[in-house]
C-alpha cells in the first residue's frame, strides 16, 4: 500500500511538473508587413514600409526589420532607410481561422535607420492585422495597417501574423 502510494505521488509530481513546462512554454509569432504598408502624419507626410520579424510573448522579445521611405506631401522623397525592431511592447491576439495564420495588435519599439543620417531611436510601431480576416488577397476595406511614429494616420497595407509554436 505504501508503495502505491509513494507511486501514485510521483506520478502527480510528474504530471505537475510537465503542465508547468508547458504553461511556461513560450507564444512564438511571426509577423510580415506584406506588401507597402503606408500611413500619413498630420502634414500630410506619408512613410512606406516593408519588413518583417518574430516576437515572443512569454519572454517579450521581438527581432526584425525592414525598410522605408517617407515622402512629403507632393510625393517628394524625404528619407530612405532601414528599420530595425528594439523593444516588444505588448501583442494582443484577436484569434484567427487556423493556429497558422492568426490577428492582432503588436506594439513595439524601433530604430530607424536613414541613409546618411543618424538613427532615430524609441520610435513606437503598430502593426495591425484586422479580425476576422482570412488568409489571401487583401480586401479592398481591409483595416490592416502599419503606423510608425508620427504616422498614424490613414494606415493602409497588408500585414500577417503567424503562431510558430504556443
Amino acid at each position: 500500500m505504501r508503495r502505491a502510494l509513494i507511486f501514485a505521488a510521483m506520478l502527480a509530481l510528474a504530471s505537475v511538473l510537465t503542465l508547468g513546462a508547458s504553461a511556461v512554454q513560450a507564444a512564438g509569432y511571426h509577423f510580415e508587413l506584406q506588401g507597402l504598408n503606408t500611413a500619413s502624419d498630420s502634414a500630410g507626410n506619408v512613410i512606406a514600409i516593408t519588413g518583417q520579424g518574430n516576437f515572443d510573448t512569454t519572454q517579450l522579445t521581438v527581432n526584425g526589420g525592414g525598410s522605408f521611405s517617407v515622402y512629403d506631401s507632393a510625393g517628394a522623397v524625404l528619407s530612405k532607410g532601414t528599420w530595425v525592431a528594439t523593444d516588444f511592447e505588448s501583442f494582443t491576439p484577436f484569434g484567427g481561422v487556423n493556429n497558422g495564420f492568426q490577428t492582432g495588435s503588436l506594439n513595439i519599439e524601433i530604430t530607424l535607420r536613414p541613409r546618411g543620417g543618424a538613427p532615430i531611436t524609441g520610435v513606437a510601431m503598430n502593426v495591425f492585422c484586422e479580425e476576422g480576416e482570412v488568409p489571401g488577397p487583401a480586401e479592398p476595406d481591409s483595416e490592416d495597417g502599419t503606423t510608425v511614429g508620427e504616422f498614424t494616420l490613414n494606415a493602409h497595407g497588408f500585414t500577417l501574423f503567424q503562431l510558430i509554436h504556443p
